[in-house]
């Protein structure tokens, strides 16, 4: 879904308009300008204020990717991302001119593709608005057999919730989930790559884990005294140990107490 657009309607000043109005009103606009996209309306509040200058904003959600001049996203970082989200959805590579924190020039990296996209920052403000969009892609748009577009920091943002849901997530499953939806295929390493890092971001690193190990001994045995919570590390093979024995049981079970290993990176 690409980034929201933002769009204006001008009606008597002071006015307030029913939602149901003013959806209406919305999607008889849409249907007459852009008859070819799918599209869906997001109403924040049942009856929306006209303000001082007879201006309603509203925002737009495009299901296919397209953009218009005047579409405006919240940031440059928003307007990247859509931009990558549809040329990896429409299957185009783009090759990006010029891009900072002010302004952004692409066009179809396909030779004599005359598609080409202008966007800029507006003043006093960190919007991002398209300025030009010229011609339409006469390429053959073949990007199934991997994306340019589709790096594996794109690959953490399309898995994310996914892997909040289901830590066991697997990179054939993403494989087969991105081929579903994109229509590409990416290889098994980058989705490996892609969860691994995803994972980090959600739970944190194993290192950072580790790193609290010290005080979650500390917390065991305060909480449950004469508990034993016991860790060290290998000085050779780089490996970890971690004992945890509850305080009821014997010492005779400490003893044939099997320890938990994990090898360090």
């Amino acid at each position: 879904m690409s980034e929201k657009i933002l769009r204006r309607l001008v009606f008597d000043k002071g006015r307030s308009i029913d939602g149901a109005v003013y959806l209406a009103t919305l999607k008889t606009l849409l249907s007459s300008q852009h008859s070819s996209s799918s599209f869906s309306v997001a109403i924040r509040d049942r009856n929306r204020q006209i303000n001082a200058f007879g201006e309603l904003s509203f925002s737009i959600l495009m299901a296919d990717h397209t953009f218009v001049v005047g579409q405006e996203f919240s940031d440059v970082k928003a307007f990247r991302n859509a931009i990558k989200e549809a040329a990896i959805a429409q299957h185009f590579e783009l090759r990006i001119i010029k891009s900072d924190l002010i302004r952004y020039f692409a066009k179809c990296a396909t030779e004599g593709c005359p598609w080409r996209i202008r966007a800029v920052k507006l003043s006093n403000a960190q919007t991002f608005t398209i300025r030009s969009l010229e011609g339409t892609h006469t390429c053959g748009r073949n990007a199934h057999n991997g994306h340019h577009q589709a790096s594996v920091d794109w690959i953490v943002s399309f898995i994310e919730e996914r892997l909040r849901d289901d830590i066991n997530y697997k990179p054939k499953d993403i494989l087969h989930d991105i081929q579903k939806q994109y229509g590409i295929t990416i290889p098994y390493k980058q989705a490996w790559r892609a969860k691994e890092r995803g994972l980090a971001a959600i739970y944190g690193s194993s290192e950072e884990g580790y790193c609290l190990l010290p005080s979650y001994c500390e917390q065991i045995k305060k909480s449950n005294p004469g508990s034993v919570a016991e860790y060290s590390i290998g000085t050779t093979l780089g490996v970890s140990e971690f004992v945890v024995l509850a305080s009821l049981a014997s010492e005779s079970v400490l003893a044939f107490c099997l320890r938990d290993t994990c090898w360090m990176e």
